[in-house]
């Protein structure tokens, strides 16, 4: 997995659908808002998903930073 996670086209992907974590967090029960509804009340899930982006967040840096530093030539 760590392999082909360090090509682009995996990484790219992967990176893109992190963005459906945002909606998700705007509808869990932070602060009960009068703008948006709540759909998660529990604070739990709330948790799970802000563990499940922070790892994430983590292993798609990691990542690019090995697969950006074996893309450079070695002349520079």
């Amino acid at each position: 997995m760590a392999q082909s996670l360090q090509e682009g086209r995996l990484l790219l992907i992967l990176s893109w659908l992190r963005l459906a974590f945002i909606p998700l967090l705007v509808l869990c029960n932070v602060h009960p808002r009068s703008h948006t509804s709540t759909l998660f009340y529990s604070d739990n899930v709330f948790i799970l998903l802000m563990g499940i982006f922070a790892v994430s967040n983590g292993l798609l840096f990691t990542a690019a930073s090995i697969s950006a530093t074996r893309k450079v030539e070695d002349d520079l």
